[in-house]
């Protein structure tokens, strides 16, 4: 029931089975009855046995040749960038899933030329510097706030202490303050601060 005999005795297999009596199954076949995923043509393996059936729980005789953008043992997995458009197009698609970049590309999908990739890397660099610059900014206003809230603080101490001062300077005698005008030699300022009236002996 796996194909149809032919005039020359040999089997026409249905799709899906090897082997001369079509009796060797490809990767799927027991799973959904779709073999390779419906994505990929099934072959013998190497080294494969053509005319004994494969044993039960033992992998099938037949490997997938899958399409071009998908990978797998079944097929099943589908290559970075869609099977439309394998690695965008600028490299090829390893066993692993993971696109192997043609010379000039990078990214995930290869999806950047190595311009662009310079690009991204120096805007995240970019990102970062503002990101620290902004968070410096931010220091240095919080410190010239304080800076200025002690500066006012000490300021009205200084004004308390200046009106103290000029207090107590008014409640000086006018003597010593006069004094204090005279202190620079000058004699006629001396002279009109002395009190006394010189006295002349009769002759």
């Amino acid at each position: 029931g796996r194909g149809v005999c032919g005039e020359d005795g040999r089997c026409a297999c249905t799709a899906g089975y090897l082997g001369g009596s079509c009796q060797l199954e490809c990767p799927g076949m027991d799973d959904d009855g779709m073999f390779c995923s419906g994505r990929g043509n099934c072959t013998l393996k190497e080294g494969a046995s053509k005319v004994a059936p494969r044993a039960h729980g033992a992998r099938p005789a037949g490997e997938c040749q899958c399409e071009y953008g998908f990978i797998g043992r079944l097929c099943h997995l589908e290559c970075p960038g869609g099977s439309g458009n394998v690695c965008s197009g600028n490299g090829l698609c390893l066993e692993d899933g993971q696109c192997q970049c043609l010379s000039g590309y990078g990214g995930e999908r290869c999806q950047f030329k190595n311009r662009e990739v310079q690009k991204f890397g120096s805007l995240s660099a970019l990102l970062i510097i503002v990101a620290m610059l902004v968070a410096t900014l931010v220091l240095v206003f919080c410190v010239v706030l304080k800076q200025r809230a002690r500066i006012r603080k000490m300021g009205y101490y200084e004004t308390l202490n200046a009106a103290d001062g000029a207090a107590l300077e008014m409640l000086q005698p006018r003597g010593e303050s006069l004094l204090d005008k005279c202190a620079d030699g000058v004699l006629d300022c001396v002279e009109g601060a002395h009190i006394g009236v010189p006295t002349h002996r009769k002759g």
